[in-house]
């Protein structure tokens, strides 16, 4: 699963959470699609912290 996987729930979960927001107008659709790019870039950032992370790890038999 690793780093892809916490990546796609992320934004999976993200997306509905804007989605709704849009839809039940708190967030207008611009704001849903800036806030949808942050959520998303903010994903990446981390789970590609993550993946460098244990990739760094020593590996143990």
């Amino acid at each position: 699963m690793g780093a892809q996987y916490s990546l796609r729930l992320q934004v999976d979960l993200a997306s509905l959470k804007v989605g709704q927001d849009v839809d039940s107008g708190t967030l207008t659709p611009e704001e849903g699609k800036t806030t949808l790019r942050w959520v998303t870039e903010k994903a990446y950032a981390q789970a590609s912290q993550q993946q460098a992370w244990v990739a760094a790890q020593p590996k143990r038999n």
